[in-house]
């Protein structure tokens, strides 16, 4: 199903059990743990804002797409998935929360690498009111 997409312009790191491991990317960090589950990995993840990183007026997470990438040593994607959360405050001390499971299948005896995606629409204002400010900011996987 993911054939074709690439996440070798993204950061990753090879997983490691049990151990928490931070990836930065431009507008979110993420805290994550991957947990080996018989034949699948479980990915537990919460994704920080880049305060800095975001405009002054951004107050409020409208869209949220969150994506949890395994690739291969190439950043060829082998599997992916993707969770849509619900309108919220944007604060920089409270995390987008974010889990998967992926079956390892054929894949369970090579290397492994995890990545992060996410689609962020960004407002000053909450969804059911008129926004001043909107902006969608984006990390992802390509097609190749």
């Amino acid at each position: 199903a993911c054939t074709g997409q690439t996440v070798q312009h993204l950061p990753s790191n090879a997983w490691k059990n049990e151990t928490i491991q931070t990836i930065t990317m431009r507008y979110l960090s993420f805290q994550y743990r991957v947990t080996p589950i018989d034949r699948e990995l479980y990915i537990v993840a919460e994704a920080y804002p880049d305060i800095l990183s975001l405009p002054d007026w951004a107050s409020w997470y409208g869209e949220i797409y969150l994506s949890i990438y395994l690739a291969d040593e190439d950043g060829n994607v082998l599997a992916l998935q993707e969770q849509k959360l619900n309108p919220r405050p944007l604060r920089r001390e409270a995390g987008l929360p974010l889990e998967a499971r992926f079956d390892l299948g054929t894949n369970r005896d090579r290397p492994l690498y995890v990545s992060f995606g996410y689609r962020l629409t960004l407002t000053d204002m909450p969804p059911d009111t008129p926004s001043q400010h909107k902006i969608l900011v984006a990390e992802g996987a390509l097609e190749n």
